[in-house]
């Protein structure tokens, strides 16, 4: 029967005992930062009892948060899309490995968690982006609970602020003059189409630059939502829509015309980009598609070439 035994590490006592074996391996359970040796025997009576009556020994977990994000990182890799696996990987390496890595996963309380959350405000992040980032790390500690690593998620209850003060009139929206006004700054540049498809169709950006022209049906006045584009590694792909959202949506006469001079825009260029799709789904030069949302001559962009062309603006 395992005993447990307290040693000094530092300034600090520790308590330790040996667990089942793992692959042929004794498992040490161990856990510091105790103040003295007795604390360290009563935490450790206490987590060997409740080792020997479920197997797990949550309170003596020594994993780093930078070790177990790249842990959960690596289960999410072969469990989302590419898109979103990129997503989860900036949230941990900006904010929670960034401010908390060199941590303990069972160390970390809701005070603690809070605490990340001020911080990010006082970086600048806005409500919408703490809320994603706060919804990914209660994730991972969700995923450190069934990995039986952890016993409670300290960002579960974490009060991220609302921002429905910044703003304003929450029913407000731009009428067809506003719009009309924002297109005339952009007309001409690539952003008029995302701007003219965004507002007349309800599309996310990764939907627009997906738009090939055989996406949309003049006659009966329709455009076809089956895929986003994606950048993996340096390489496009299509993907399912987010939250398999396949949808055909009406377009008015504002929309179709705009489309119908577009194409008559891009057609008159002396070269046109063409592309094919792969059977991976990845996408290169060939002779079948033309996207919508692009350059002039139809060479297709990506979500940041677009943010960057913003950014000009």
């Amino acid at each position: 029967m395992a005993e447990v035994h307290a040693r000094k590490r530092g300034s600090k006592w520790q308590f330790y005992f040996e667990g089942a074996k793992v692959n042929g391996k004794r498992q040490r359970i161990v856990k510091s930062g105790f103040e003295t040796k007795r604390e360290a025997l009563i935490a450790g009576t206490e987590a060997l009892a409740q080792y020997n009556n479920c197997g797990i020994a949550v309170l003596s977990n020594d994993i780093r948060i930078q070790d177990f994000a790249n842990e959960f990182l690596e289960y999410c890799s072969k469990k989302l899309k590419w898109s979103t696996y990129e997503s989860y990987r900036g949230v941990l390496n900006a904010n929670l490995i960034r401010e908390l890595g060199g941590y303990k996963l069972c160390d970390i309380n809701f005070n603690a968690a809070e605490e990340l959350v001020i911080t990010m405000k006082e970086k600048g992040l806005s409500y919408s982006t703490i809320r994603k980032n706060i919804n990914v790390i209660r994730r991972m500690y969700d995923y450190a609970i069934k990995r039986e690593v952890v016993k409670n998620n300290p960002f579960r209850d974490v009060d991220v602020p609302d921002n429905i003060e910044n703003i304003g009139n929450p029913n407000f929206s731009y009428n067809d003059e506003q719009i009309a006004k924002f297109y005339d700054i952009y007309k001409g540049d690539l952003l008029g189409s995302v701007l003219m498809l965004g507002y007349h169709c309800g599309l996310r950006l990764s939907e627009s630059l997906a738009l090939t022209w055989s996406d949309i049906d003049f006659e009966n006045k329709t455009v076809k939502i089956d895929k986003q584009l994606v950048l993996k590694k340096g390489i496009f792909y299509f993907s399912a829509p987010k939250y398999n959202s396949y949808r055909t949506i009406s377009i008015d006469d504002t929309l179709v015309n705009y489309l119908k001079e577009l194409k008559i825009q891009k057609d008159t260029f002396p070269i046109q980009k063409r592309y094919k799709v792969n059977l991976d789904k990845s996408i290169s030069e060939g002779d079948d598609i033309c996207f919508i949302v692009s350059k002039l001559d139809s060479t297709m962009v990506s979500n940041k070439y677009v943010h960057q062309r913003i950014d000009k603006f």
